[in-house]
């Protein structure tokens, strides 16, 4: 799905996890939903979702990404600034 569908994404997301709620790779669809809300202009809930991924895998980088992305564009400045990926 293109970032232009974010609604279409998000619903096959939805179904996704309803059908597999223990999937190890669930922290995926977790970061697509964010992504999707993300383009959608609905950063609160883009965050909301970059969390539930990153609770799953803190390393991500596509979750941080989005995370700090989401956290500015929400005018949650220091959330960006925490959210941001380090180096090790």
């Amino acid at each position: 799905m293109a970032p232009n569908h974010p609604g279409q994404l998000l619903l096959r997301g939805l179904a996704e996890m309803r059908l597999s709620p223990v999937d190890p790779f669930l922290f995926g669809t977790q970061q697509g939903s964010a992504y999707a809300h993300f383009f959608a202009g609905r950063y609160d809930e883009a965050l909301t979702w970059a969390k539930m991924a990153l609770r799953e895998q803190p390393h991500s980088h596509a979750a941080l990404r989005i995370a700090a992305a989401s956290s500015a564009l929400a005018g949650r400045g220091s959330e960006a600034i925490d959210s941001a990926p380090t180096r090790d």
